[in-house]
């Protein structure tokens, strides 16, 4: 019986077996170019005035999946719900925007890895 430790050896052999083969190699070409289309996505979907939003974002691969974030303080008051007497009342504009770009973003590379996207 394999015990859990040799179970770890042998599954992170094969997974570098696999990155070094072909397959692997074009399945990492893939990802990358998905996760850099990705950021261009949240980058044009971002809301704009400046620019430093948009310029601001980064993508990473975690477990799990692909990771996209910024480190712009103002960030979640582009995306919540507010009434800005200073706009004569009006809402935000933007409401809701980075939950639109990530849904069409997860469809985009779903697409792009030969799968499909189920929303939540």
């Amino acid at each position: 019986m394999i015990d859990k430790k040799q179970q770890e050896v042998m599954m992170r052999e094969t997974l570098k077996d696999f990155k070094e083969s072909s397959k692997g190699k074009d399945l990492q070409m893939k990802i990358d170019l998905l996760m850099a289309q990705a950021l261009v996505l949240v980058q044009s979907l971002s809301p704009y005035r400046s620019g430093d939003l948009s310029r601001s974002f980064q993508a990473r691969i975690v477990d799990g999946g692909l990771e996209i974030f910024t480190n712009m303080e103002y960030m979640p008051y582009t995306v919540g719900k507010w009434v800005s007497p200073q706009w004569r009342g009006r809402a935000n504009p933007n409401e809701g925007w980075f939950k639109e770009a990530a849904e069409y973003i997860a469809r985009y590379i779903a697409l792009g890895l030969g799968g499909t996207y189920v929303s939540n």
